[in-house]
């Protein structure tokens, strides 16, 4: 193994590093997981910390046509998990050989304070976000380097549904096709695929259809006010 252990993050959430945003106004939402091990030998950890970081940036005008990129911290949370298995008072973690596993729970602020994760990219360059989830060791004892495993985390907000009737897109080209989608316009929280119907009829015995995509996308506006807006 070279550094004589190796280690990941595993969350309990249904979906690898996806996160669903408890709506509940009086509710704050706490992650759990681990970071789980694999060590050569025993070892002693004295540094050993879960961590979610997450900004938004945006182009933003400072002046005639100058831009200015500006960042805010979304979230900036970390657990010390040395303080909370330290159990002989000697300021570290020690683990013996084989696979090891170190709990953990961390906090989030409320999700009404947090916009869910882009995951398609927007029309305009100007404006991303983005959350991570970091998990950083050290050894104890002199010279040691510092190790970090970083994964992406998403935060999906659930929406409900605003209707019990279907939803309906269609076209028509005139000598070519006519086509109609048809997918339930009520989702059941979790539910993470839809049983849709797609019509399509040649207008030409002529014109043939290769391939069809079919797509059904959420939206949601999210208003955001940066702290730290350029001097104009």
């Amino acid at each position: 193994m070279g550094f004589g252990f190796t280690y990941d993050i595993e969350l309990n959430t249904e979906q690898p590093f996806i996160v669903e945003l408890d709506l509940n106004e009086h509710n704050y939402q706490t992650l759990s997981g681990a970071i789980a091990l694999k060590l050569e030998r025993s070892e002693s950890f004295k540094v050993a910390t879960v961590a979610i970081h997450g900004h938004i940036g945006a182009m933003m005008k400072s002046g005639s046509d100058d831009q200015e990129l500006v960042r805010d911290n979304l979230v900036e949370v970390t657990v010390d998990l040395v303080a909370a298995n330290d159990t002989n008072g000697s300021g570290t973690i020690e683990l013996e050989a084989g696979e090891q596993y170190i709990p953990f729970r961390i906090d989030l602020p409320h999700p009404n304070e947090l916009p869910p994760t882009l995951i398609n990219k927007l029309d305009t360059p100007y404006i991303d976000w983005k959350y991570e989830i970091h998990a950083t060791l050290r050894r104890n004892y002199f010279f040691s380097s510092t190790r970090v495993v970083k994964h992406d985390l998403i935060l999906r907000r659930p929406i409900g549904p605003t209707s019990d009737s279907d939803l309906t897109a269609s076209i028509d080209r005139h000598g070519q096709y006519r086509s109609k989608l048809t997918a339930p316009g009520r989702l059941v929280l979790g539910q993470d695929r839809l049983l849709a119907k797609a019509e399509l009829k040649a207008r030409s015995k002529e014109f043939m259809i290769k391939e069809v995509d079919c797509a059904i996308i959420q939206l949601e506006d999210i208003d955001y006010v940066t702290k730290n807006a350029p001097a104009t």
